[in-house]
């Protein structure tokens, strides 16, 4: 994968999502086909913490239920940074168990929220580009 495509609705419901959470970080999943991104489904942050997120084991195995209903892929997994780095952490790097899974970070380090996506190979985080189709 060397993109991941979202509707610019998908990109205003992870935002809204983020700032409805914050500042705690708030999480979720992406599926779709191929790299475009068809539905995005918010998960409950069960650590409601402002520096970690884990998903809500329940809550999770339904959005990828739902997604493989659909016959669609996980495509992504995003989270925010509410106060750190625009890239991955080191605990995000050791906890991602998607390998053929983007990770997206929701930060804002200059003020506005902003997105990047990594694939992760060998706990290094390769970017890959957003595009955000109107």
């Amino acid at each position: 994968m060397d993109r991941i495509e979202l509707k610019r609705e998908h990109w205003d419901m992870m935002l809204n999502e983020v700032k409805k959470c914050y500042p705690e970080e708030a999480c979720g999943i992406l599926g779709g086909i191929d790299h475009i991104v068809e539905d995005v489904i918010p998960v409950t942050n069960i650590l409601h913490s402002p520096t970690r997120y884990r998903m809500d084991p329940q809550e999770q195995l339904n959005a990828m239920q739902r997604i493989e209903d659909k016959g669609h892929s996980i495509l992504g997994i995003y989270h925010s940074h509410v106060n750190g780095p625009s890239g991955l952490s080191a605990t995000d790097l050791n906890e991602a168990n998607y390998p053929e899974t983007a990770y997206l970070v929701l930060s804002k380090p200059l003020g506005e929220w902003e997105c990047k996506a990594f694939l992760i190979e060998d706990r290094r985080a390769r970017e890959v580009a957003i595009v955000i189709q109107e």
